[in-house]
């Protein structure tokens, strides 16, 4: 019976990652990405927060895009040399006072910018040069208020970022599988392009911890759709110590707290998100509720036979034979998800290498950011139930 349930879960991770894949291939097989139709103004807007070793790559990426009609913006939210960097490359800033945090700073750094389009490009984030220009085209869709590019992590010699790279190839496979259905449900705001209108219509950003899921949000809730382009591409730099992806995934997971309960009634409509978690989720109870079983039935009888043999060496040969089931079940369990993985991620174009970090990615790296991204959800739900604020810039640690 156990082998049997075992098999079950093996077999839905296969299917699962097979139906992920399908649907994703699907759409991407028969895209048709409409025509240019004008060339509309870009304003590329980079937000800039302690960003002093990175920021002009990210400006030099800017400047370097070949679509033409482009202004850049660089807003700064602390004191640092950054505004510096910006007079010696030729590119305007506004430097705030005093710390305003990102989403303020970023709907004021709007009214100085004149572009139909509006690129938000993180100041560790680099644009390549022919993104724009690939995006473009699907504004001539009304209905598409938001096209967001993929999302890839700039090279790194150190294991977390390495890491991190195959998560942006798993959520890349989420994202054509989302567009399947029409829309993605969200996008990281390191780097995306908005159509201004839209923007202004419904308030710009809104002062919460992640804006962009927030937006995206705002964004399905009003009708209008994120377009996924796969073939227009920024490199995000991902966190590099476990102390920074802690800083990060908690934020974030607090941050998706305060969005799900804002925008329940949008999310518990859309066939995404439901595709999206549901589908783990249930997973997740059932390899629990079969491990919670196996102990359930085995840890008594280890016991009872343990005392009845009266000697420790027989004791703990009894009781290893007794675990054997749960080893099996822990292989069987590694397999399915390893092959889940490896059969998401395999159109992104991995490498032999990157399978081998499918590894340490599911054993270190995986739990290690569930364990922060549910920390960060137990504490926004938290919040919200006392009622404090939102929007804490000491969330902020980096």
């Amino acid at each position: 019976m156990v082998l049997e349930l075992w098999l079950a879960i093996i077999s839905a991770l296969f299917f699962l990652a097979a139906a992920f894949w399908f649907l994703g291939w699907r759409w991407e097989s028969t895209l048709v990405r409409p025509k240019a139709k004008g060339r509309p103004l870009v304003s590329i807007i980079i937000p800039a927060y302690k960003s002093e070793k990175t920021i002009r790559e990210t400006i030099e990426s800017a400047k370097g895009v070949s679509y033409k009609r482009k202004e850049i913006l660089v807003v700064n939210d602390c004191l640092d040399k950054v505004p510096g960097i910006c007079k010696e490359l030729g590119v305007r800033v506004i430097q705030n006072k005093k710390r305003l945090g990102k989403w303020l700073a970023l709907n004021n750094a709007i009214k100085h910018t004149k572009g139909e389009i509006l690129f938000f490009l993180d100041a560790d984030t680099v644009i390549e040069k022919d993104a724009i220009s690939r995006i473009i085209p699907w504004f001539t869709k009304q209905e598409i208020a938001v096209v967001s590019p993929k999302y890839i992590s700039q090279k790194s010699s150190r294991i977390i970022p390495r890491l991190a790279s195959l998560e942006n190839k798993f959520n890349s496979s989420l994202f054509k599988m989302d567009m399947y259905f029409g829309s993605m449900i969200s996008f990281r705001g390191c780097g995306v392009a908005i159509r201004r209108s839209f923007f202004e219509s419904v308030g710009g950003w809104s002062k919460t911890l992640i804006e962009d899921v927030d937006f995206a949000a705002k964004t399905l809730e009003s009708g209008h759709k994120i377009q996924y382009e796969p073939s227009a591409v920024v490199r995000t730099r991902e966190a590099e110590t476990i102390s920074e992806l802690k800083s990060q995934r908690v934020r974030w997971g607090k941050g998706s707290a305060y969005s799900i309960l804002n925008y329940k009634s949008t999310y518990s409509r859309n066939s995404q998100f439901s595709l999206h978690y549901f589908p783990y989720i249930f997973l997740i109870f059932g390899i629990l509720g079969i491990l919670f079983w196996q102990l359930y039935l085995l840890i008594p009888l280890m016991f009872l036979l343990a005392l009845y043999s009266y000697s420790f060496t027989n004791a703990s040969a009894i009781m290893l034979v007794m675990i054997i089931p749960l080893f099996y079940g822990f292989a069987v369990l590694v397999t399915g998800t390893l092959g889940h993985l490896t059969i998401v991620t395999w159109r992104e174009k991995e490498k032999a290498e990157d399978i081998i970090l499918l590894i340490p990615y599911l054993f270190f790296y995986y739990p290690l950011v569930i364990f922060f991204y549910f920390r960060g959800m137990i504490s926004g739900f938290s919040q919200r139930r006392f009622g404090k604020k939102e929007l804490n810039l000491d969330d902020w640690k980096c």
